[in-house]
């Protein structure tokens, strides 16, 4: 037999909470947990914290294009990823890489030597 829920006995699986623009503060999920972040002026995130308390900072470059990633807890206090963009006057129009990102670390943090 399929019965519907009336609204007031519905099941709320996530509580969401948004900052006066707009963007997502906090999700409180049953299954992850409290996931909490801060964005920037131009709404890319900049704090992260998951519900294990582990907190994830990125920083940005001048056009906020992702620069670094540090992560701290769950057993990790490093930088797991970092990224070069080809925006030089070398060879990134003749390979197509205008503005491409570049790993220059891989996520286990090991240095990556990338190739044109």
């Amino acid at each position: 037999m399929n019965v519907s829920r009336q609204p007031q006995d519905r099941v709320k699986s996530f509580l969401h909470v948004f900052d006066m623009a707009g963007a997502k503060l906090s999700v409180d999920g049953r299954d992850a947990g409290l996931r909490k972040s801060f964005v920037n002026v131009r709404g890319k995130t900049i704090h992260a914290w998951d519900g294990k308390g582990v907190h994830v900072k990125t920083t940005y470059d001048a056009m906020q294009r992702a620069k670094e990633v540090f992560v701290e807890g769950g057993g990790l206090s490093q930088v797991t990823e970092k990224f070069v963009y080809v925006d030089g006057p070398g060879g990134d129009k003749a390979h197509n890489l205008l503005r491409t990102p570049l790993p220059a670390l891989r996520p286990g943090g090991a240095p990556n030597q990338p190739s044109l």
